[in-house]
């Protein structure tokens, strides 16, 4: 038995395959810089929740909050990101609507409020759980 392959087409095969782990060995270094940047970003954000307590109650508190929203922003990203660079699935578990309504609420206030915008929550009672991954919803909430 023999197979004909045209040369062409093996060699994009060829091609494709190189790219691919290209490809993949580039994301494993973007995932591991993106790491590294989180190291120090950690060390900023104790020291902005230390001033945070010393500026309690001064016009520079206001300053310090927007910090911590911007901060926690570029970790939610920066997780985004090491989240897509591992294989996986998503884990599906029976979740309460209303609840993952209220804690994505409570990601988006601040941004809402540096706008000058109000939320108004409206939820029902009476509504079944759902099969979701709440973490995959908090992930891509920005």
């Amino acid at each position: 038995m023999a197979v004909f392959i045209p040369v062409g087409r093996q060699q994009e095969l060829e091609n494709a395959i190189i790219k691919a782990e290209k490809l993949a060995i580039l994301g494993q270094l973007a995932a591991v810089a993106v790491h590294e940047i989180r190291n120090p970003l950690t060390t900023i954000n104790g020291f902005l929740q230390l001033l945070q307590k010393d500026l309690q109650g001064t016009p520079k508190e206001e300053y310090l909050s927007i910090m911590l929203s911007e901060l926690k922003h570029v970790n939610r990203l920066i997780s985004e990101f090491l989240h897509l660079a591992r294989p996986g699935y998503s884990k599906r578990t029976h979740c309460s609507i209303n609840k993952l309504i209220r804690e994505v609420l409570i990601l988006v206030e601040s941004e809402a409020s540096i706008h000058n915008l109000e939320i108004i929550l409206e939820t029902s009672t009476n509504i079944p759980p759902i099969l979701a991954d709440d973490e995959q919803i908090h992930r891509t909430t920005f």
